[in-house]
């Protein structure tokens, strides 16, 4: 069992209308500038990692299951469940199709591609 504990407290100058993630869509066009605060524990990660010997001996069989608070309305959401076995990977976790270089440069940390999936 793992994770960990993570909290934000953000205060966005110039808001825009995206509060949890960086979406150019949201930017407000020609309206009087706000300001938007915000305080989340929501990037806190809960996993559990087994793995075993396979049967053959030689290489480990791995389940590695993790989730995060990004559901909607805080809820827990399912980040990442597989299994593994050699170079075989079957379940849910990051692609490796995602364009990196695309994304907007930020500071702050984001997901693989950048976005919050539902």
């Amino acid at each position: 069992m793992g994770g960990y504990v993570r909290t934000y407290l953000v205060r966005d100058f110039r808001a825009i209308d995206s509060t949890d993630f960086f979406d150019p869509s949201t930017i407000p066009v020609g309206e009087v500038q706000r300001t938007n605060s915000s305080f989340h524990a929501r990037q806190t990660r809960l996993s559990l990692d087994a793995q075993r010997q396979a049967i053959n001996g030689e290489e480990p069989m791995r389940v590695f299951i993790e989730g995060d608070f990004f559901g909607d309305g805080n809820t827990m959401r399912l980040r990442h469940a597989y299994g593994e076995y050699r170079n075989l990977i079957l379940g849910q976790t990051c692609s490796t199709l995602a364009h990196r270089t695309a994304l907007p440069k930020s500071n702050v940390w984001w997901d693989t591609v950048g976005i919050r999936h539902r």
